[in-house]
């Protein structure tokens, strides 16, 4: 949060946004109606469903761009990422995207993030 000027009073109210929270979910029960898990410390990542949820992950992936900007064009939305590579020489091609992709992974296991493969999509479009 220093890093965007976010300090002081304002600073100390976001981390106690943040900071000994806890979350349970409902359990679908055909017994019980209201059957819940047990209530569990959370220990990273941004609460969803939350007004400054959108706000917050921006300023949690804001950095995801500074790593591959130099040979690739991201573009973050608040529920997405679209990357997009290109050159006119298929192999240098395949080293930048495979580059990329290193990158970002390195880049989510740092930030302690999964990449989604079920809604990750990778396509190809070879302009002649």
């Amino acid at each position: 949060m220093q890093l965007y000027g976010i300090t002081g009073t304002a600073s100390n109210l976001i981390k106690s946004y943040w900071i000994d929270r806890y979350q349970r979910v409902p359990i679908k029960n055909t017994y019980s109606k209201n059957h819940f898990s047990q209530w569990e410390k959370v220990k990273h990542g941004v609460p969803q469903g939350s007004i400054l949820g959108p706000l917050f992950f921006l300023l949690y992936n804001n950095d995801l761009p500074g790593i591959i900007n130099d040979i690739s064009k991201p573009n973050i939305f608040m529920d997405g990422t679209n990357i997009i590579i290109t050159h006119s020489n298929l192999t240098d091609f395949k080293e930048e995207t495979n580059t990329v992709v290193e990158k970002i992974s390195n880049w989510f296991q740092n930030n302690l993030l999964i990449l989604n493969f079920n809604k990750t999509l990778y396509a190809f479009h070879n302009k002649i």
